[in-house]
C-alpha cells in the first residue's frame, strides 16, 4: 500500500471511530443518610447526563462502602447489581456495581439506592464512602469531562456514650503525590501509635485508591504491602492492605514508615483525587491491643493529577 492510501485508509478508520463514539456528559450526586437502630439505612445516589447525546450503552455506577459498613443482602438490592469486591473484614471497603440501562438522555437523571449496614465497632466519626459514575469500559458512549463523575456520602450512626479508653491509639500519615499520566510514584505512608501502651500486635491499614489511580506494581511491592483487589478499570479503585508490624511504641514516637508504588492513568481530571485509608489494631476477640473509638484512624489519602 502506498503512503496516499495508507493515509486515506487511516482517515476512512477515524471517521468509523467517531461515527462510533457517542458523546456525553456523566454526573453522579451522592446523598448521606442516618442508620436507623438496626444500625441500616439506604443510600440514595442520582445519576445523569449533561448530553449532548443520550447514551447508547450500559453505564456503570461503582459504589465503595465506608469502613465498617457492608452493603445490606438483606435489603432491596437493585436488579442489575453485583460485587466487584466483597471482604467481611470490618476495617476493608466493598465495591458494587449498578449497571444503568442505556437510554439515558441528555438533562435526565436517574436514583438508585443502595442498602447498607453499619457493622459494631466503627469510629463515632462517620467513615466517608465513595461513588463513581461512567461509561463501561470499551463502550461507544464517550465521556471525555470526568470532572462531575465521583461524589461521597457518609453514613451516620447513633453517637452513643463516650467509649472507654483503649490500650493504643493509632494513627496514620500520607503526603500528597503528583502524577501526571502515565507517571508513577511512590506515596509514602507513616504510622504511629498516640496511645499509653505499645502495640503488641500487628495492626492493619487498608487503602482504597483515588479515581483513576492503580497500584502500579512494576517495581514489586514493599514487605508488608498485599494488593488485595485490583480492576482494569481505572474508575474502579484497587485496594491495598498493609500489615504494620507489631511494637508501635507510645505517643507517637517513633513511628513506622513504607510506601506504595501508584501510576496515574490516562484520562483523568487534572486536579487532586482521593481515596480512603483506616488503620485499625488487631480485632480478634482476644487481642491484647484495644482502640474502641477509631475515629482518628481514617482519613482521606490524595494524589494530584497534573496535565501533561
Amino acid at each position: 500500500m502506498d503512503g496516499a492510501a495508507a493515509r486515506t485508509s487511516a482517515s476512512a478508520a477515524g471517521a468509523r471511530a467517531s461515527a462510533a463514539s457517542n458523546p456525553v456528559d456523566l454526573y453522579v450526586l451522592t446523598r448521606g443518610a442516618a442508620a436507623d437502630s438496626d444500625g441500616r439505612a439506604t443510600v440514595t445516589v442520582t445519576v445523569g447526563n449533561y448530553g449532548p447525546n443520550a447514551t447508547r450503552q450500559p453505564s456503570s455506577l461503582k459504589v465503595v462502602t465506608p469502613f465498617f459498613v457492608k452493603v445490606d443482602p438483606d435489603g432491596a438490592l437493585p436488579p442489575s447489581g453485583e460485587f466487584l469486591f466483597a471482604d467481611a473484614r470490618p476495617d476493608v471497603p466493598e465495591i458494587f456495581q449498578v449497571l444503568v440501562a442505556p437510554g439515558l438522555g441528555a438533562g435526565e437523571t436517574r436514583e438508585i439506592h443502595i442498602p447498607l449496614m453499619l457493622l459494631p465497632g466503627g469510629p463515632r466519626v462517620p467513615t466517608i464512602g465513595g461513588a463513581v459514575f461512567t461509561p463501561i469500559p470499551g463502550s461507544q458512549d464517550a465521556d471525555p469531562d470526568l470532572t462531575r463523575n465521583t461524589g461521597k456520602f457518609a453514613l451516620a450512626r447513633s453517637s452513643g456514650p463516650a467509649p472507654a479508653d483503649g490500650s493504643v491509639s493509632l494513627y496514620f500519615r500520607s503526603e500528597e503525590l503528583a502524577l501526571s499520566p502515565g507517571g508513577r510514584g511512590d506515596l509514602p505512608i507513616h504510622f504511629g501509635n498516640a496511645g499509653p501502651r505499645t502495640t503488641r500486635r500487628e495492626s492493619y491499614f487498608t487503602m482504597t485508591t483515588p479515581f483513576h489511580v492503580n497500584v502500579d506494581p512494576t517495581h514489586g511491592l514493599p514487605p508488608h504491602v498485599e494488593h488485595i483487589y485490583a480492576n482494569s478499570d481505572p474508575s474502579v479503585p484497587d485496594v491495598v492492605r498493609v500489615t504494620v508490624p507489631a511494637g508501635l511504641a507510645p505517643h507517637g514516637e517513633p513511628e513506622w514508615s513504607t510506601h506504595i508504588p501508584l501510576t496515574a492513568v490516562a484520562g483523568a481530571p487534572n486536579r487532586s483525587v482521593v481515596g480512603m485509608g483506616m488503620i485499625v489494631p488487631d480485632l480478634a476477640a482476644d487481642s491484647p491491643d484495644t482502640d474502641p473509638d477509631p475515629s482518628s484512624n481514617h482519613h482521606a489519602v490524595g494524589v494530584i493529577h497534573l496535565p501533561r
